[in-house]
């Protein structure tokens, strides 16, 4: 099972994805992607992302989802989607998700929905430099908001949770979810 947990920057995917694989880490695995943008203060290669060189992102035998943010590369390896778990946690925006369904997969989608105000506030205390928080904004506006997600995914069902409760509570309503799924 794919679980995608949506939103723009700062409303609290990564967070919520940890939470879920802390709470129950035989059950929840996260999927780490490939990209070739320079890695952020706490990150690390093979946790956080597959930190690789832009050319090596290109391979449509090895790849299956792949998107350009600016001069960024992300892409998704296929063999990382063979869970070694129930559950492999992606964080893809809405045309990802379309791109699994289209190679044949069904995730369940989350959207963490949050205030602009408050995902600034986010971003400014994990150490991200204004410059790459306005450029995350206007990118979010085009592809990570609430129309464009629920455009997107409109022949599916998907859940909005509200970010600005606390993380425990994010995971009772996904692991609430996920169980109702697995049964």
């Amino acid at each position: 099972m794919i679980v995608n947990l949506s939103g723009p920057g700062g409303s609290g995917k990564t967070t919520l994805a940890e939470a879920l694989q802390c709470d129950d880490p035989l059950r929840y695995k996260m999927l780490v992607t490939c990209t070739n943008r320079p890695m952020r203060a706490g990150e690390s290669d093979g946790r956080h992302y597959h930190f690789v060189p832009a050319e090596t992102l290109v391979d449509d035998n090895e790849y299956i989802l792949r998107r350009v943010r600016g001069n960024d590369v992300y892409a998704v390896r296929k063999v990382d989607l063979q869970a070694e778990t129930q559950v492999l946690l992606t964080t893809l925006p809405p045309r990802g998700v379309i791109k699994l369904e289209q190679a044949g997969y069904c995730p369940i989608c989350f959207y963490l929905e949050l205030a602009e105000s408050e995902r600034v506030e986010r971003m400014m205390k994990r150490g991200d430099r204004p410059d790459l928080i306005t450029k995350r904004l206007e990118l979010d506006a085009q592809e990570s908001s609430f129309a464009s997600f629920r455009a997107a995914l409109a022949s599916q069902e998907f859940f909005i949770l509200d970010a600005r409760k606390p993380i425990s509570n994010l995971v009772d309503e996904v692991e609430g979810i996920v169980c109702e799924h697995l049964k």
